[in-house]
This record gives structure tokens, C-alpha cells and sequence, in this order.
């Protein structure tokens, strides 16, 4: 028996700068990145299955 669903959550931050002639440009992004995993019932059978 094993769980119905794993979800694993993470986020990456960028940052960056320019320098121009007379000015200084800077920026940045985050992104939240979610995996997430089902197995479908065929998974939980031979998982159950293999460890009796």
C-alpha cells in the first residue's frame, strides 16, 4: 500500500544587472516549480504484489 499521490515543490530565483554607459539595469524572476506523481492503479498492484 502505498500513497495515492506525491507532490514535490520547489523555487528557483534569477537575478541580473546591466551596466550601460550612463545607466545601471538590474532584474529578477522566481519561478515555483510543482512535480507531482500519481501511480496509477497497475504501479500500486505490482508494488503491493512484489513485496508479499
Amino acid at each position: 500500500m502505498g500513497p495515492r499521490e506525491i507532490e514535490v515543490k520547489f523555487g528557483i530565483k534569477v537575478t541580473g544587472t546591466a551596466n550601460w554607459l550612463v545607466a545601471k539595469a538590474a532584474t529578477e524572476g522566481n519561478f515555483e516549480i510543482t512535480l507531482t506523481w500519481q501511480p496509477d492503479s497497475a504501479d500500486r498492484k505490482s508494488d503491493h504484489s512484489s513485496a508479499t
